[in-house]
């Protein structure tokens, strides 16, 4: 069973072992982990599968919300972790909702557009190590 829970200090290790494993060039350092957890425009949260961290999202939820870094762990992937850490993040938001990914992260792309987004511009050489073009998509939400 997946839980999906508020970001703890606790989970620090585990979330930046994660982070390292999926993005090796252009990680985000732990600090920039505790500024999203203590943040009032930031949303962070954890999925855990049998006490441990499988994967985690930090959305930028304001008059959009922008889907700042979401990560699952190698051995969690293509088990719905993903898809329940968007869902969580976003439930309850009506509006735009962005997040760019790297144009070669066909699997990720997919995943976005099986959720509602669409492919709406390119940030040329946006990534780094390797250099790489960022693929901007967008959804729109509206919940009553």
């Amino acid at each position: 069973m997946i839980i999906i829970r508020k970001m703890l200090e606790k989970d620090l290790s585990e979330v930046e072992r994660i982070e390292q494993s999926c993005f090796t060039s252009d990680a985000w350092s732990e600090s920039s982990f505790v500024y999203a957890m203590e943040s009032d425009e930031l949303l962070s949260l954890t999925a855990e599968i049998d006490g441990r961290v499988a994967g985690y999202i930090v959305v930028t939820r304001i008059v959009e919300a922008s889907i700042d870094s979401i990560a699952v762990s190698p051995e969690y992937r293509r088990q719905g972790v993903a898809e329940k850490l968007i869902w969580a993040a976003l439930e309850g938001f009506s509006g735009d909702v962005f997040l760019e990914v790297r144009q070669s992260n066909l699997a990720a792309r997919e995943l976005y557009k099986k959720l509602g987004f669409e492919e709406i511009s390119v940030r040329k050489n946006y990534y780094e190590k390797p250099t790489e073009n960022a693929i901007i998509m967008k959804t729109q939400l509206c919940f009553d």
